[in-house]
Protein backbone atom coordinates (compact mmCIF):
# COMPACT_ATOMS: atom_id res chain seq x y z
CA UNK A 1 0.00 0.00 0.00
CA UNK A 2 2.88 2.36 0.81
CA UNK A 3 4.35 1.78 -2.64
CA UNK A 4 1.23 2.99 -4.48
CA UNK A 5 2.42 6.64 -4.45
CA UNK A 6 5.77 5.47 -5.82
CA UNK A 7 4.23 4.08 -9.00
CA UNK A 8 1.86 7.04 -9.41
CA UNK A 9 4.61 9.65 -9.05
CA UNK A 10 7.02 7.79 -11.33
CA UNK A 11 4.37 7.31 -14.04
CA UNK A 12 3.25 10.95 -13.89
CA UNK A 13 6.74 12.48 -13.88
CA UNK A 14 7.85 10.18 -16.69
CA UNK A 15 4.89 11.17 -18.88
CA UNK A 16 5.44 14.92 -18.58
CA UNK A 17 9.23 14.78 -18.74
CA UNK A 18 8.98 12.73 -21.95
CA UNK A 19 6.71 15.44 -23.40
CA UNK A 20 9.22 18.16 -22.50
CA UNK A 21 12.09 16.09 -23.90
CA UNK A 22 10.25 15.70 -27.21
CA UNK A 23 10.07 19.50 -27.38
CA UNK A 24 13.73 19.78 -26.29
CA UNK A 25 12.56 21.88 -23.35
CA UNK A 26 15.23 21.10 -20.76
CA UNK A 27 14.27 24.09 -18.59
CA UNK A 28 10.77 22.72 -18.03
CA UNK A 29 12.28 19.34 -17.14
CA UNK A 30 14.44 21.01 -14.50
CA UNK A 31 11.51 23.07 -13.19
CA UNK A 32 9.28 19.99 -12.91
CA UNK A 33 12.01 18.07 -11.10
CA UNK A 34 12.68 20.96 -8.73
CA UNK A 35 9.02 21.70 -7.97
CA UNK A 36 8.05 18.05 -7.57
CA UNK A 37 10.99 17.49 -5.24
CA UNK A 38 10.24 20.60 -3.19
CA UNK A 39 6.50 19.92 -2.78
CA UNK A 40 6.80 16.21 -2.16
CA UNK A 41 9.53 16.81 0.41
CA UNK A 42 7.04 18.86 2.45
CA UNK A 43 4.39 16.16 1.99
CA UNK A 44 6.95 13.52 2.98
CA UNK A 45 7.76 15.27 6.26
CA UNK A 46 4.05 15.55 7.13
CA UNK A 47 3.41 11.89 6.23
CA UNK A 48 6.48 10.85 8.24
CA UNK A 49 5.10 12.56 11.35
CA UNK A 50 1.60 11.15 10.81
CA UNK A 51 2.90 7.64 10.17
CA UNK A 52 4.95 7.79 13.36
CA UNK A 53 1.86 8.51 15.44
CA UNK A 54 -0.28 6.06 13.44
CA UNK A 55 2.28 3.32 14.12
CA UNK A 56 0.93 2.89 17.66
CA UNK A 57 -2.54 2.01 16.33
CA UNK A 58 -1.19 -0.10 13.46
CA UNK A 59 1.18 -2.01 15.75
CA UNK A 60 -1.73 -2.91 18.00
CA UNK A 61 -3.95 -3.89 15.06
CA UNK A 62 -1.29 -5.96 13.26
CA UNK A 63 0.14 -7.40 16.50
CA UNK A 64 3.70 -6.37 15.72
CA UNK A 65 6.23 -4.23 17.66
CA UNK A 66 5.81 -0.49 17.11
CA UNK A 67 9.59 -0.18 16.65
CA UNK A 68 9.33 -2.03 13.32
CA UNK A 69 6.75 0.46 12.07
CA UNK A 70 8.94 3.33 13.26
CA UNK A 71 11.69 1.99 11.01
CA UNK A 72 9.23 1.72 8.11
CA UNK A 73 8.24 5.36 8.75
CA UNK A 74 11.81 6.41 7.97
CA UNK A 75 11.38 5.01 4.46
CA UNK A 76 8.24 7.07 3.75
CA UNK A 77 10.03 10.27 2.56
CA UNK A 78 12.24 8.25 0.24
CA UNK A 79 9.27 6.25 -1.12
CA UNK A 80 7.87 9.63 -2.23
CA UNK A 81 11.14 11.12 -3.52
CA UNK A 82 12.81 8.18 -5.29
CA UNK A 83 10.05 7.91 -7.95
CA UNK A 84 10.64 11.54 -8.97
CA UNK A 85 14.19 10.56 -9.90
CA UNK A 86 13.10 7.37 -11.64
CA UNK A 87 10.35 9.17 -13.52
CA UNK A 88 12.89 11.72 -14.75
CA UNK A 89 15.35 9.01 -15.78
CA UNK A 90 12.58 7.20 -17.63
CA UNK A 91 11.28 10.38 -19.24
CA UNK A 92 14.68 11.44 -20.58
CA UNK A 93 15.23 7.83 -21.71
CA UNK A 94 18.26 7.27 -19.51
CA UNK A 95 17.43 3.59 -19.17
CA UNK A 96 20.94 2.66 -18.04
CA UNK A 97 20.62 5.07 -15.12
CA UNK A 98 17.12 3.81 -14.35
CA UNK A 99 18.25 0.18 -14.44
CA UNK A 100 21.27 0.96 -12.27
CA UNK A 101 18.99 2.71 -9.75
CA UNK A 102 16.67 -0.31 -9.54
CA UNK A 103 19.60 -2.73 -9.25
CA UNK A 104 21.22 -0.57 -6.55
CA UNK A 105 18.01 -0.67 -4.53
CA UNK A 106 17.69 -4.47 -4.81
CA UNK A 107 21.34 -5.24 -4.08
CA UNK A 108 21.55 -2.87 -1.10
CA UNK A 109 18.30 -4.31 0.31
CA UNK A 110 19.72 -7.82 0.10
CA UNK A 111 23.16 -6.98 1.52
CA UNK A 112 22.00 -4.73 4.38
CA UNK A 113 19.08 -6.98 5.29
CA UNK A 114 21.17 -10.14 5.23
CA UNK A 115 24.00 -8.55 7.24
CA UNK A 116 21.65 -7.25 9.94
CA UNK A 117 19.81 -10.57 10.20
CA UNK A 118 23.13 -12.38 10.61
CA UNK A 119 24.05 -9.88 13.33
CA UNK A 120 20.97 -11.06 15.23
CA UNK A 121 18.53 -8.24 14.54
CA UNK A 122 15.95 -10.62 13.04
CA UNK A 123 12.84 -9.06 11.52
CA UNK A 124 14.01 -5.59 12.55
CA UNK A 125 17.17 -6.09 10.49
CA UNK A 126 15.24 -7.36 7.46
CA UNK A 127 12.88 -4.37 7.58
CA UNK A 128 15.77 -1.94 7.98
CA UNK A 129 17.30 -3.50 4.86
CA UNK A 130 14.21 -2.39 2.92
CA UNK A 131 14.45 1.13 4.35
CA UNK A 132 18.18 1.35 3.62
CA UNK A 133 17.61 0.30 0.00
CA UNK A 134 15.34 3.30 -0.64
CA UNK A 135 17.86 5.65 0.98
CA UNK A 136 20.70 4.27 -1.16
CA UNK A 137 18.55 4.45 -4.32
CA UNK A 138 17.65 8.06 -3.51
CA UNK A 139 21.29 9.11 -3.03
CA UNK A 140 22.31 7.31 -6.24
CA UNK A 141 19.52 8.95 -8.24
CA UNK A 142 20.24 12.42 -6.90
CA UNK A 143 23.93 12.17 -7.79
CA UNK A 144 23.03 11.18 -11.36
CA UNK A 145 20.40 13.92 -11.77
CA UNK A 146 21.83 16.77 -9.69
CA UNK A 147 22.28 18.96 -12.80
CA UNK A 148 18.48 19.06 -13.17
CA UNK A 149 17.96 20.27 -9.59
CA UNK A 150 17.63 23.95 -10.43
CA UNK A 151 14.78 26.31 -11.11
CA UNK A 152 14.45 28.49 -14.20
CA UNK A 153 12.21 31.50 -14.69
CA UNK A 154 9.72 29.53 -16.73
CA UNK A 155 6.25 28.44 -15.63
CA UNK A 156 4.85 24.95 -16.07
CA UNK A 157 1.21 24.01 -15.69
CA UNK A 158 1.28 21.81 -12.59
CA UNK A 159 -2.52 21.46 -12.68
CA UNK A 160 -2.14 19.13 -15.65
CA UNK A 161 0.18 16.93 -13.59
CA UNK A 162 -2.32 16.76 -10.72
CA UNK A 163 -5.20 16.14 -13.13
CA UNK A 164 -3.34 13.19 -14.63
CA UNK A 165 -2.01 11.80 -11.32
CA UNK A 166 -5.24 11.68 -9.30
CA UNK A 167 -7.16 9.07 -11.34
CA UNK A 168 -3.96 6.99 -11.67
CA UNK A 169 -3.62 7.08 -7.88
CA UNK A 170 -7.25 5.98 -7.34
CA UNK A 171 -6.95 3.06 -9.78
CA UNK A 172 -3.62 1.81 -8.39
CA UNK A 173 -4.82 2.16 -4.80
CA UNK A 174 -8.00 0.22 -5.58
CA UNK A 175 -6.04 -2.56 -7.31
CA UNK A 176 -3.49 -2.74 -4.49
CA UNK A 177 -6.15 -2.89 -1.78
CA UNK A 178 -7.93 -5.59 -3.77
CA UNK A 179 -5.03 -8.03 -3.33
CA UNK A 180 -3.56 -6.80 -0.03
CA UNK A 181 -6.42 -5.77 2.27
CA UNK A 182 -7.32 -9.36 3.05
CA UNK A 183 -3.73 -10.05 4.16
CA UNK A 184 -3.91 -7.13 6.61
CA UNK A 185 -7.21 -8.42 8.03
CA UNK A 186 -5.83 -11.97 8.37
CA UNK A 187 -2.78 -10.61 10.21
CA UNK A 188 -5.15 -9.06 12.76
CA UNK A 189 -7.44 -12.02 13.37
CA UNK A 190 -5.08 -14.98 13.04
CA UNK A 191 -1.83 -16.06 14.71
CA UNK A 192 1.50 -15.27 13.06
CA UNK A 193 2.04 -18.72 11.54
CA UNK A 194 -1.45 -18.94 10.01
CA UNK A 195 -1.15 -15.38 8.67
CA UNK A 196 2.22 -16.29 7.19
CA UNK A 197 0.81 -19.36 5.46
CA UNK A 198 -2.09 -17.31 4.10
CA UNK A 199 0.26 -14.64 2.70
CA UNK A 200 2.51 -17.28 1.14
CA UNK A 201 -0.42 -19.04 -0.54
Amino acid sequence: VLLVPLYVIQTSVSKFVAGFKAKKDSKSISNLFYLAFKRLFIVAVVVLILSFFASFFLADYLKIPASILWVVSIAVPFILLVPIERGLLQGIQNFKGLGANLITETVSRFIVGLALVFLGLGVFGAVFGIVASFIVAFIFGFLVLRKYFRRYNKKINTKLVYKYSFPVFIVLLALTLFYSLDVVIVKHYFDDVSAGYYSAV
